[in-house]
């Protein structure tokens, strides 16, 4: 992968949680955020107790997004509430609590 490439990615990530646009999906993820969080974030749609929609939320971090030093993989099945952003809060609040016990800044 050439340098370039990887930086597009790494934008990618941090737009995720800091961009503007309608495919910033995770900003919540930031909201808090101790140090600077770049993320991917996911939905699978699924069906619980017998036909209830229901998501299983992903994300993916690193951190701190210009000098990584924690990834975090986050996974929250059968969530019936489709708003919700229990992974976003689970991923910050890991960071935060790293960051708290090893300072990454």
């Amino acid at each position: 992968m050439t340098p370039e490439n990887l930086a597009i990615i790494k934008q990618g990530f941090y737009q995720v949680v800091y961009g503007t646009s309608g495919l910033t999906t995770g900003k919540t993820i930031g909201e808090g955020a101790a140090v600077p969080i770049s993320a991917k974030t996911g939905t699978a749609e699924t069906f619980v107790n017998g036909g209830t929609p229901a998501v299983n939320t992903n994300v993916i971090a690193y951190a701190p997004s210009e000098n990584p030093q924690i990834a975090v993989a986050v996974v929250f099945p059968h969530n019936t509430n489709l708003q919700a952003t229990v992974s976003h809060s689970i991923t910050r609040e890991i960071i935060n609590l790293y960051q708290q016990k090893h300072p990454m800044n």
